[in-house]
């Protein structure tokens, strides 16, 4: 008892001091690596991460210019991403925290990222050909240009099969807890092509041009709205 009691003890002085995890500063290949640590700072560009793995226990920080994560995993709690190109394709990009993203091009062909508090993405383009971008919370895209072709977006820790599985009486009972915090729905303030892709949230706002919904779905439990000239 006394040697964990020590132990934990150890732990706390460590973090208080800060001198902990991982801090890279140049350019990093992570390609079938892994790195691992209880605060994560990669300040350079990633060059590649393929069939690699970089895992925060804490807060995870990427501030390169070129984020390439294809066909790898990068976890913890991401928190700001500033990049011009993120490359998430069949990756898996997962944050505990509410992501915050200000990335130009931002390509998600077959992958999934995630924040269990909320996503934020700005930037000018957003292509989530066969993707996943989910949230138990608000997501936000606050992009100029939005693909969601044979995609998945999903606030609210909605899934691709359970908004028709509820009842009008949850529904109800979760609208109304939900609309408390206002931290919910999908807003999207760009163009977006949506043929055979699928949006669903609590509440819903396109505000750009819906350039194309072939075969896709939009499915709001509450309020829908569309403000696009087309």
């Amino acid at each position: 008892d006394i040697k964990q009691e020590n132990k934990e003890t150890k732990n706390v002085e460590d973090i208080k001091t800060k001198e902990i995890g991982i801090n890279i500063t140049g350019t990093l290949d992570n390609t079938k690596g892994i790195i691992r640590g209880r605060e994560i700072t990669i300040g350079g560009n990633l060059t590649g991460n393929s069939k690699g793995k970089i895992d925060s226990i804490g807060a995870l920080t990427l501030t390169g210019k070129i984020i390439d994560n294809k066909n790898g995993v990068i976890k913890g709690n991401i928190k700001k991403i500033n990049s011009d190109k993120l490359i998430n394709d069949e990756g898996q990009l997962l944050s505990n925290e509410k992501m915050e993203g200000i990335i130009k091009e931002t390509s998600n062909i077959r992958g999934e990222i995630s924040g269990n508090e909320g996503i934020k993405l700005i930037g000018e383009k957003l292509n989530n050909l066969t993707g996943v971008i989910r949230s138990n919370k608000k997501i936000d895209l606050d992009v100029k240009d939005t693909r969601n072709v044979k995609g998945y977006i999903l606030s609210d820790g909605l899934t691709k099969e359970d908004v028709k599985e509820e009842t009008k009486e949850k529904k109800e009972q979760k609208n109304n807890e939900d609309i408390k915090n206002k931290e919910i729905g999908i807003n999207i303030t760009g163009t977006l092509d949506n043929r055979e892709g699928v949006i669903r949230g609590r509440e819903i706002t396109i505000g750009g041009n819906l350039t194309g919904n072939s075969k896709g779905k939009i499915d709001s439990i509450g309020a829908l709205t569309l403000t696009g000239k087309i």
